[in-house]
């Protein structure tokens, strides 16, 4: 082999340096976008020549933004921004979160569709400018001190950038000219979008006051941990093992320090009355004495031994924990000398404390003095009284919490079997049942029924978050109107809330509040219409979207979604061939393996049209509970009879489905995706187009 590629070296090497100077040229051309050649961008991609013009647009502005943290004083790292749009977040309600990290969706193709729809509308109004106004207006962003157009400066700031991104000087001057026309597009939009009609809003003011204004009933059943101190087992048994796990060695530091007392002064011969001016002349020179000796411990014992001015002083030290140097007489000497000690040893700060009317040299000499946990048959009977009291109060916490979550799943039960939450409360002695007067977000803290709050620990804000979710749920089952238990603390009692009722408010009564949130709306709807998009990103979504152009924003998220959508089902296809044919592969291989699994499919099969059929029954019965046509009671009935049916069938297909993925891989699980969840997904957002006005160009199979 290695013969024939030396006799035949030459024209190979001719065939070499064209693929490199190819490649040079591809690489290292300003204008050449090599994601165009992997990905089709520019013949064959399947998108028009303006939208490769507007994802270009997109890039240069994302350049543009960077720009600033780059060619700052000190250069940052600019904000980073996710490549791809996860338009499945939130998906049931039609929320798309257009700036996700998921996998679905091009951020910059999506902006750029975007883009396109706008400068479309602009062109419906006539908004351009020309070409002279275009370069002016960039000159106008790059003038030097004198007030001219700096070419160096524009030259090493965005030419630079957009070769470095693989863009053109040409791409900037369209982007620049397309801001400009975008910015007056928002400008004229806004002026008429701000006069929105009160009908238009009143809805949403409606709502607001509904959450505003709308009262719970609700009972509780408490449960405090200082009823089971009692339950306590074996304490004292238990003490030493307690003690020895949770009290660890106690770490000290050295603090060291000399007094110089102002009444000790004022005491001299000759001396001031308060005595400050002689300490301070006599601490100026310990210190300058001090710090010619290196400003050790050592030095400053010598020096005070030799010291025979008067009055005498001396070298006072105390290793202390933390706690114990918040209590010590000096804590707000130590306290200055921790926040300016630079080391361990550190005596050259003299500090005057107004509690002691002294002054102090001091610092630390050691830290990390490790001090041996004294033995617990050592300690006082009121330090064991202490880590008793500590410890019963721990385990009457975990008591209560067991009761707690017990309890929780007891009234479920009997919830569903008719019983009141009132009755299975009184009927446990353990819990306590508090039935609270109506509560709202109106619900002031000089209201009489606050006190009831206050008296047993709970929080206005958290019952009614609670109680808003579980009036959300529209199950007919009593159990769905039962909070999740709420664990008890040291400080505070456990809980279960019942929601008995919700009380929605008239808004007749409300007139003038209803006034109120309408103009508000509108005052809002006004500032959202004149802002344009991206001039105050919003942290989740990177834009924040103009009222006006919101639905256009919307159809083209859905549009994307959808594409995104059929996209999936072709690689679903793709990959359930291949696994297809490795699984023929296996079943080939062996009779039995290939036996067993008929035998599984033929139970998915028999079982199967049952449970579409119960699907099909649930999905009507729940559109006919969202009408509101029909008695309601009987279709609850209905509905909680058919969900049991379900939960049962449920219980005898999952063990085959198990089996299937065992033998079959992922097989079942992109089946399910590709025959129902993609399909379903794609119709809800067709649906949402139709809604919209537009007829979707593809219906899901």
């Amino acid at each position: 082999m290695f013969g024939t590629i030396r006799k035949h070296s030459q024209s190979m090497w001719i065939v070499i340096i064209i693929v490199i100077v190819i490649s040079f040229v591809v690489f290292f051309t300003p204008s050449v976008d090599v994601r165009d050649w992997f990905e089709g961008g520019r013949a064959d991609s399947g998108i028009s020549s303006e939208e490769v013009a507007a994802q270009r647009e997109v890039m240069v502005g994302d350049m543009m933004e960077q720009l600033p943290y780059l060619m700052s004083a000190t250069p940052q790292q600019p904000p980073s921004k996710p490549d791809k749009v996860d338009f499945d977040f939130n998906i049931q309600m039609m929320q798309f979160n257009p700036e996700g990290m998921q996998k679905e969706g091009d951020r910059v193709a999506y902006e750029a569709l975007v883009r396109l729809r706008l400068l479309e509308k602009a062109k419906e109004l006539g908004i351009e400018f020309s070409e002279e106004t275009v370069v002016r207006r960039i000159e106008q962003q790059f003038m030097n001190e004198n007030g001219l157009f700096d070419v160096n400066l524009y030259q090493n700031t965005v030419l630079q950038f957009l070769r470095r991104n693989r863009l053109t000087e040409d791409d900037f001057r369209r982007y620049r000219g397309n801001e400009m026309v975008l910015q007056q597009l928002h400008e004229v939009m806004g002026a008429s979008g701000s006069f929105v009609s009160t009908r238009a809003v009143q809805p949403l003011a409606e709502q607001a006051l509904k959450e505003q204004h709308t009262a719970y009933e609700m009972e509780v059943a408490l449960v405090k941990p200082a009823d089971f101190n009692g339950s306590v087992n074996n304490a004292t048994a238990q003490l030493p093992g307690y003690y020895e796990e949770n009290y660890k060695e106690d770490i000290r530091t050295r603090y060291v320090w000399v007094k110089l007392g102002f009444e000790e002064f004022a005491k001299q011969p000759g001396a001031s009355e308060n005595g400050q001016a002689e300490a301070a002349q006599r601490m100026k020179k310990l210190a300058e004495q001090l710090k010619a000796q290196g400003g050790t411990v050592d030095a400053l014992r010598s020096i005070i031994t030799a010291d025979s001015s008067q009055p005498v002083l001396e070298v006072e030290q105390a290793d202390l924990s933390p706690s114990e140097r918040g209590q010590h007489r000096l804590s707000s000497v130590f306290s200055q000398v921790d926040v300016g000690r630079t080391n361990f040893v550190y005596l050259e700060r003299p500090i005057i404390s107004n509690v002691e009317k002294a002054l102090f040299l001091a610092g630390v000499e050691r830290d990390n003095i490790e001090v041996p946990l004294p033995k617990f048959e050592t300690l006082t009977p009121e330090k064991v009284a202490e880590i008793r009291k500590k410890f019963i109060g721990e385990k009457s916490v975990e008591l209560a919490n067991d009761a707690g979550r017990t309890f929780h799943t007891n009234i479920t039960t009997g919830l569903d079997a008719n019983q009141t939450f009132a009755s299975l409360c009184n009927a446990n002695a353990t819990f306590q049942l508090v039935s609270l007067p109506p509560l709202s977000a109106q619900t002031k803290p000089d209201d009489p029924a606050m006190a009831k709050l206050t008296e047993h620990q709970l929080d206005l804000q958290t019952l009614l978050r609670s109680a808003s979710f579980l009036a959300g749920d529209d199950s007919n089952q009593t159990s769905a109107k039962l909070g999740a238990y709420s664990s008890a603390t040291d400080s505070a009692p456990g809980y279960i809330l019942f929601l008995r009722k919700q009380i929605p408010p008239d808004l007749a009564t409300l007139k003038e509040d209803l006034a109120r949130e309408v103009r508000l709306y509108r005052e809002a709807h006004a500032r959202s219409s004149t802002r344009a998009p991206g001039s105050r990103p919003h942290m989740m979504t990177g834009r924040n979207w103009p009222d006006w152009m919101r639905r256009e924003v919307e159809l083209i998220q859905l549009e994307v979604f959808i594409g995104a959508k059929q996209r999936r089902l072709e690689e679903i296809e793709e990959i359930l061939r291949i696994e297809g044919d490795t699984l023929k592969d296996k079943l080939a291989a062996d009779p039995n393996l290939k036996q067993r699994l008929a035998d599984i499919d033929a139970q998915y099969a028999k079982l199967k049209p049952d449970q579409d059929k119960l699907e099909k029954e649930l999905e009507e019965l729940g559109e006919q509970r969202q009408s509101g046509e029909g008695d309601q009671t009987a279709i609850g009935a209905k509905t909680q009879e058919l969900h049991i049916q379900m939960q049962m069938l449920n219980l005898r297909m999952r063990p085959i489905q198990q089996q299937r993925m065992e033998i079959m891989g992922q097989i079942p699980a992109l089946e399910m995706e590709r025959d129902k969840q993609i399909p379903d997904l794609i119709r809800q957002a067709q649906e949402r187009q139709r809604e919209l006005g537009v007829t979707p160009s593809t219906d899901a199979e």
